[in-house]
């Protein structure tokens, strides 16, 4: 009886050591899968970090680009008011020249019809002259 005892004591401790050995087994296992995951999400973490970096890095220099992109734009509009008010003074100076044509012009006219009136009054003080020469 005692043997019975024994051997039925030690099938139990041989039946409960081989769960425990199943269940460590299973438990190494989870354990490997977790240190795994683990492992997989800590490179993910990685990635991401050096992701962020690399996205701050090109904020940044979209950043400046950007502020680069004003100033030339606050250059452009001081050029073009500078060449708007260029070009009015260009503008004010034609007007000032083609006035000062059209007085040349009238001037110039003047001085044909006064060159003409002379040449007539020349011509009929050369007949006067001729009529005494002749008298």
């Amino acid at each position: 009886m005692v043997a019975d005892e024994v051997r039925s004591l030690a099938a139990r401790t041989q039946t409960s050591t081989a769960e425990i050995n199943a269940i460590l087994s299973t438990l190494r296992q989870d354990a490997s899968n977790a240190v795994e995951a683990m492992s997989t999400t800590k490179t993910s973490c990685e990635q991401t970090a050096e992701n962020t970096d690399r996205v701050t890095e090109s904020l940044d220099t979209m950043s400046n680009f950007i502020v680069e992109i004003n100033d030339l734009s606050t250059q452009i509009a001081t050029a073009s008011e500078e060449q708007s008010a260029v070009s009015e003074e260009v503008s004010r100076n034609m007007n000032n020249i083609h006035q000062m044509v059209q007085e040349l012009k009238n001037n110039g006219q003047a001085t044909v019809d006064s060159t003409e009136n002379l040449t007539m009054a020349n011509e009929k003080l050369d007949a006067l002259v001729k009529k005494f020469k002749l008298q």
